[in-house]
């Protein structure tokens, strides 16, 4: 039996090798190379996945020869053995589409790098301007002791001032306490302290009259309030007005007139009108 040995390298660069006799024909061989690296026949028949190579020719697996005439050029009466390398088909030409997505996915890679490069940009400039901002604001000595300043003129003015802002405090309390009767009794607060016949007989506390609709006031009978006599005196015809609303426009408008002659006619007109 004339036999040489068959080196067969595998996809993971793997050695195997067989012994076949050179009379057997080329299907023989590839069944041969099948059957020890387990490979489904039909990959290498219809050359879809993987072949078979030797001198990096592929081999016409389907060519019904023997070994020793396909490698006539390659076996010599010395040689007794023929490396075969089982390699991958490579995708090439495919359908348009299969060549679209490539392109696309190249275009995505391209993306990804642009977004990278812009990220570092923006962040070298963020970066530059922190270091700029922390040197000029935080780290400056000049702007530290311009606030350091700053600080201590506020704490000594705040110190200078309580005292003054208690006083005009107290001030405000004592001019709001005076001024606050005469200005309320001005605007219809009557000032005469309350008693009982106030609450029982008084319109203002009667809850049988209705004073919605007039002025009423805490005051007895032929009584003119307080507070009227007080508007009557600073203006005559505010005191009228207080008295009678717009139904006594007459009586304002003389008592404007009388006013406008020095004041006093005005004045005893009101009163006159007030009293009687």
């Amino acid at each position: 039996m004339d036999e040489i040995q068959v080196i067969i390298v595998d996809i993971g660069q793997k050695y195997r090798t067989i012994t076949i006799d050179k009379n057997n024909t080329i299907p023989d061989l590839t069944n041969k190379c099948v059957e020890i690296l387990n490979l489904p026949p039909k990959l290498i028949k219809d050359f879809k996945t993987v072949k078979l190579y030797h001198d990096f020719k592929p081999i016409d697996t389907e060519q019904n020869i023997t070994i020793k005439e396909y490698f006539k050029d390659t076996l010599s009466i010395k040689e007794k053995k023929i490396f075969i390398r089982i390699m991958p088909l490579l995708k090439g030409g495919g359908p348009l589409m299969e060549f679209i997505e490539t392109i696309f996915n190249i275009g995505e890679i391209f993306m990804f790098i642009l977004k990278g490069i812009d990220y570092v940009v923006k962040f070298a400039l963020w970066l530059i301007q922190f270091i700029i901002w922390f040197i000029s604001e935080v780290a400056n000595p000049f702007m530290f002791v311009s606030d350091f300043i700053s600080s201590i003129k506020v704490i000594s003015m705040s110190l200078v001032m309580a005292p003054i802002k208690f006083l005009m405090f107290i001030i405000k309390k004592m001019v709001n306490g005076i001024l606050e009767s005469v200005i309320g009794a001005f605007w219809g607060w009557d000032k005469v302290p309350r008693d009982g016949w106030d609450y029982h007989s008084a319109k203002y506390f009667n809850e049988n009259v209705d004073c919605r609709s007039k002025k009423c006031y805490v005051t007895k009978n032929n009584r003119i309030p307080f507070s009227i006599i007080i508007g009557t005196i600073i203006c005559p015809p505010i005191g009228v007005f207080m008295e009678y609303g717009f139904t006594g426009w007459i009586n304002i408008l003389v008592c404007i007139l009388l006013t406008t002659l020095y004041y006093f006619p005005g004045l005893i007109y009101a009163l006159m009108i007030l009293y009687t």
